[in-house]
């Protein structure tokens, strides 16, 4: 006990509270109000810690406290002069990711903002951070758990710790902006100086969260922690990982998917200038140089024979000839009630409404193309990846070269948008199979050709929604088939690669609907082939929800009802609802006005179990003048949750409309011969800056867990788009994207 009457920290007033426990109560501070302290209880009620011992490094004379290495716990390091270091342990690529993480950790901390002074990427470690992939609008959701809690914990422990320095009771202190408060005296401590005491840094099991009223962080518009680097230039991204004596490599992948090299002229390539070596690989032919520009002309002299696969004799037409002809008999069912076909067949031809869809092959197009470093030294597999999926990258690298986890070095950077193709592993397996081949590190960058002909392809797919309803319109029976190809060889998660769970990002979203009918039915076909298909932003429910709304917007209007209020009597969902009212008020004064078109559509994701869930809903409205129909503004309702960062969203918001822009307009890619036809910007173009659309946003009030927003927007406001344009052709959109001519036809103008 001595020791904290004779002690004292250097640099340190004579008072420091670390010198002596607390007693009596010479004055009350000031209490802080509710929104700016979080007090500090257990589950148990008041606890006293006797005294601990400080360690030498804290004792008089010594300032090694100042000096000493940041303590670090699983998201976050405490330095000795109280700033904090983030742990990333999230992909960010443009969408926020690192900031959330950071407003969900300090909010629960209590912790300043402005002592968060750095940033760095965390490693692939599932045991340390939990499952890391970055998909499916998961960061937000996963993160409002994992990181509200590992703050939580960490303010309890810095808690005990000033409980037992102190000899206090946890109801007399209060926690603030990185201090801890002894309320009756007005003596803090720093969560630095805290820190740099414990020891034992495990997380306590008790611990009380914020309740919403307390939130300093949640629900604030913060700067994006990336932003100034980004701007600046000092952002590293995959495609900027340099290191000493690296080199650089490039592949000529087959043509057509599923073939196999059979010879390329080896000693034409090595003559060429800065060449280093070339050889094969499963994936293709090598070229390795002493730079990119030097190694991707060598290809040109490379000459590769293939031995094409049966894929060779296939094209995107003849796969929607298949598909088209497998809607009406199914291999699968799914979800599955009632007698859908009986009462389809006793339904009156009035009373039945019938619409097929076709929605081509999509690619990703990520501003910064695949790209990886890979180093083989003697002891470990060095791997600087922008990927979305650390955890299964390096699980797949441990399963190819039967390495420990301890072998392997996994570095994530920065990524110049992912949007589903940084989830899968290839361009890291590709790197890593080179490196191992070669004595030095080696950088493989994909060229824009190579992204766009050798890519993980949303699937081509064709649809059939088969509706019956009854005089009033109310909806009988609904029957949804999809045909497509099938995803599960190519699945991003290794535990649901080549199963059937792999399989449901090609149908995903058709199984269940929130309009209630008393006949339902789902029937998938999926196809065989060995083109690379995956996720892209919105997965399937980009185009299974497409056909829904389309479906429901021609239903309301064949029954002369409003679009939104059809949609509400088909639906009892207590957050659906809500979202469909606000949004039907907000359109209001749009609808009343001459010379406008309104296109509507409604939007939903809800997990059999748990809280994976969120509804939006959005109208379209178009205006004319001089005879020409332009965008006038997209309304958006969402209820994603709680909302984290209002600007965040409001920039998701905006990205995803520009996304949905170019999907609806451009996005296509065509096979002929087993060959992806497209190469470039100039025959894939995006969607330009005089794209974007006025935005009209409101959200729900909610304290549910958060959800993504960005791609969660794609199967909502395509419909919506669509929609408005059926509302002045007549014709509802069945197939995208939607031709020029439709557009020209019309006098619609939307790029």
């Amino acid at each position: 006990m001595d020791l904290f009457m004779a002690n004292k920290l250097t640099n340190l007033s004579k008072n420091n509270p670390l010198t002596k426990p607390i007693s009596g109560n010479p004055h009350q501070s000031e209490n802080p109000s509710r929104r700016t302290f979080l007090k500090c209880s257990l589950a148990g009620g008041a606890l006293m810690v006797s005294a601990i011992h400080i360690p030498a490094a804290a004792r008089t004379g010594s300032n090694e406290s100042h000096t000493a290495k940041p303590v670090r716990f699983p998201l976050l390091a405490i330095h000795a002069d109280n700033s904090m270091t983030l742990f990333n342990c999230r992909s960010e690529m443009g969408q926020g990711a690192t900031t959330i993480q950071a407003q969900y950790l300090l909010d629960e901390l209590d912790a300043d903002w402005s002592l968060l002074k750095q940033v760095e990427q965390a490693g692939a470690d599932p045991q340390q951070f939990g499952p890391q992939n970055t998909i499916g609008a998961i960061s937000s959701f996963l993160g409002w758990k994992f990181h509200r809690d590992a703050g939580a914990q960490l303010r309890q422990l810095l808690v005990n710790q000033a409980m037992a320095i102190w000899q206090v009771d946890a109801e007399s202190l209060y926690t603030q902006n990185s201090y801890i408060y002894h309320r009756p005296t007005g003596q803090k401590l720093s969560y630095g100086e805290l820190a740099g005491l414990l020891k034992d840094t495990t997380l306590p099991e008790k611990f009380t969260r914020k309740t919403p009223e307390q939130y300093t962080q949640i629900g604030r518009s913060v700067k994006r922690l990336d932003m100034a680097e980004k701007v600046d230039g000092r952002a590293k991204f995959g495609i900027d990982v340099s290191l000493p004596d690296m080199k650089t490599a490039v592949l000529i992948r087959p043509p057509v998917a599923g073939s196999q090299l059979i010879s390329f002229d080896a000693k034409s390539v090595k003559q060429q200038k800065g060449v280093l070596d070339t050889f094969s690989i499963p994936q293709g032919v090598v070229i390795v140089a002493d730079n990119y520009w030097h190694a991707s002309l060598a290809r040109k002299v490379a000459n590769p024979v293939w031995n094409n696969s049966d894929f060779s004799n296939s094209s995107s037409h003849s796969l929607m000839q298949t598909f088209r002809g497998q809607l009406d008999t199914p291999a699968q069912k799914h979800n599955e009630r009632g007698d859908f076909s009986t009462q389809l067949a006793n339904a009156a031809s009035e009373q039945r409404f019938e619409l097929h869809f076709e929605f081509p092959f999509i690619t990703h197009v990520t501003m910064e193309p695949m790209n990886c470093v890979a180093w083989q030294t003697e002891s470990q597999l060095q791997i600087w990846a922008p990927t979305q999926n650390r955890n299964n990258a390096k699980q797949k690298l441990q399963e190819l070269f039967e390495l420990t986890p301890e072998a392997i070095d996994f570095n994530t950077t920065l990524m110049g948008g992912g949007f589903g193709r940084r989830a899968q592993e290839d361009f890291v397996v590709e790197a890593a199979t080179i490196a191992r081949q070669v004595s030095y590190p080696v950088k493989v960058i994909w060229s824009r050709e190579d992204d766009i002909q050798h890519g993980f392809y949303r699937p081509l797919n064709a649809q059939k929604v088969s509706a019956s309803v009854d005089d009033k319109g109310q909806l009988q029976a609904w029957q949804h088939n999809v045909a497509s190809l099938s995803t599960k060889a190519w699945h991003f998660s290794l535990e649901e690669r080549d199963t059937d769970g792999g399989d449901w990002i090609a149908y995903g979203g058709a199984e269940i609907s929130l309009y209630q009918s008393e006949h339902f039915s789902c029937g998938v076909t999926l196809n065989k082939a060995p083109l690379h298909t995956g996720i892209l932003r919105g997965i399937s429910h980009g185009y299974t929800n497409f056909s829904r709304e389309v479906v429901m917007e021609e239903l309301a209007k064949k029954h002369k009802l409003h679009p939104l209020q059809y949609r509400q009597r088909h639906t009892d969902n207590e957050r659906a609802l809500p979202v469909l009212t606000k949004l039907r008020k907000a359109c209001e004064p749009y609808e009343q006005q001459p010379n406008r078109k309104l296109g509507y559509a409604f939007g939903f994701e809800k997990a059999p179990k748990g809280p994976y869930q969120y509804y939006n809903a959005a109208a379209f409205v178009l205006t004319r003048s001089n005879n020409i129909w332009k965008p006038e503004k997209l309304i958006l309702v969402l209820d994603h949750g709680t909302i984290i960062n209002p600007d965040g969203l409001l920039s998701q918001v905006e990205g995803a409309s520009i996304f949905a822009l170019g999907m609806l307009l451009h996005n296509k890619i065509t096979i002929e011969k087993g060959q992806v036809q497209q190469t470039n910007y100039h025959d894939y173009p995006l969607p330009r800056f005089g794209s974007q659309i006025p935005i009209e946003l409101h959200t729900i009030e909610s304290d549910a867990w958060p959800m993504g927003v960005g791609e969660k927007l794609q199967g909502t406001i395509q419909p919506a788009i669509a929609n408005a344009l059926t509302s002045i052709s007549g014709h509802p959109i069945t197939q995208l994207p939607i031709s020029a001519e439709i557009l020209q036809q019309h006098q619609i103008a939307l790029d």
